[in-house]
């Protein structure tokens, strides 16, 4: 195993490692078996159009679509698109699925090699435990990478776009341009959190200092170039709402990390406020919050339309704080979760303009809520557009920089 291969593998498990199950060898080759099986019997084989572009997207969820929309529409009559067809919706030519069924077939072929390698591999970077299937994931690590390969030979970009930099998929399109020298443009989809992957792309375009402090803790390869640019999805949205100058209606912003008992119970007090009460769910939310309660359900595609009418957001760990405040609306942070505490630092950094652990406070605090002007400039130092000759035009400044 050459150290290319290496330096993949160590990237791909870098944060997937954390959610895989527990399971036998073998019985990780027949579960990819019955992935693969499934995908030809219904008949999800899909194939790759024969387009040659300039610029190649992949959007494996909603929010990396979201993160490169803006760039996607500016490059759109050079560019082809794959995304992952059971998350995102897209119907833009030329584009095409992410064909899984090729994946697992070249993860099963990898299976042999992966049985002589994957002791030595799970004893050189992780505490061994046969049971821990990290096979399975460095097979199908390897089987994502071959695939990557074969649709970047076909489509011939120069520049391959990604917003995600540790999920499988995405890491296999890095290296797989790297090994192909195409070169590889990093947007955030998200805020960055300091267990992620050290940024090995040609260009990384971060959203502000707090992303730079945070991915040069972590690590920048030295052919990495880093421009910060602001957040391209951002642009048009930036302190676009006028201060509040008291609540009427609270948007509550709920994800799986949340305990859900506890957001009934808030939502209940906060109806006997009289004040209105709008709820967001992730877009993989599990669970859901009780019937009898009296809300609003959000039905916008983005966070930024969804605080049109909000007068201030309550959640947990999530991103959406940010995008709320860079809206100008205020943010309440509202811990339900023991485990999980401050994950982006936005307490830390200033950024919402509260925050609790216990529900009575969450209340107390709306009873006396004093209204906060221009909350949008506590977002400062994540979105480096802010104040400057390019706020609200931040795509326009990232082409600039990397073409």
């Amino acid at each position: 195993m050459d150290i290319f291969t290496i330096r993949y593998l160590r990237h791909s498990l870098h944060i997937d490692i954390f959610y895989l199950k527990k399971e036998r060898k073998i019985n990780g080759f027949f579960n990819v078996l019955k992935l693969f099986l499934k995908s030809i019997f219904s008949g999800k084989i899909y194939l790759q159009p024969k387009n040659e572009n300039e610029h190649l997207f992949y959007f494996g969820s909603p929010n990396q679509y979201n993160a490169l929309k803006n760039i996607y529409k500016s490059l759109k009559q050079n560019s082809i698109v794959c995304y992952q067809g059971n998350d995102v919706r897209f119907s833009d030519e030329p584009s095409f699925k992410f064909p899984f069924w090729q994946a697992y077939l070249n993860t099963l072929l990898s299976y042999p090699f992966i049985f002589k390698i994957s002791n030595e591999f799970t004893n050189r970077f992780f505490s061994a435990n046969k049971y821990v299937s990290y096979s399975r994931q460095i097979a199908y690590s390897l089987g994502a990478y071959e695939t990557c390969l074969k649709i970047l030979k076909k489509s011939k970009p120069k520049y391959v776009w990604l917003s995600n930099d540790h999920s499988t998929i995405n890491v296999a399109f890095l290296y797989a341009a790297k090994k192909l020298k195409v070169k590889t443009i990093y947007l955030q989809h998200a805020s960055v959190s300091p267990k992620f992957p050290k940024l090995t792309f040609d260009y990384a375009c971060l959203d502000g200092k707090i992303s730079f402090e945070i991915y040069k803790n972590i690590g920048i390869a030295k052919e990495c170039q880093v421009f910060l640019t602001g957040i391209s999805k951002m642009d048009g949205w930036i302190n676009i709402y006028p201060n509040r100058r008291s609540i009427s209606k609270v948007l509550i912003c709920i994800n799986n990390v949340d305990n859900l008992k506890i957001y009934d119970d808030l939502i209940a007090k906060i109806n006997s406020l009289n004040i209105l009460v709008k709820v967001r769910e992730h877009p993989y939310q599990i669970g859901s919050l009780s019937k009898n309660l009296k809300f609003e359900t959000c039905i916008e595609n983005s966070i930024m339309e969804s605080v049109k009418d909000a007068d201030l957001v309550i959640g947990g760990d999530s991103s959406i704080h940010l995008e709320a405040t860079l809206c100008n609306i205020p943010c309440v942070y509202f811990n339900t979760n023991p485990k999980v505490y401050d994950y982006y630092g936005f307490i830390t950094n200033n950024l919402v303009v509260a925050y609790f652990n216990m529900l009575e406070e969450v209340i107390d605090y709306l009873k006396i809520y004093t209204p906060v002007q221009d909350v949008y400039l506590k977002a400062k130092n994540y979105c480096d557009s802010i104040d400057k000759e390019y706020e609200n035009s931040s795509t326009d400044y990232i082409l600039k920089k990397v073409l």
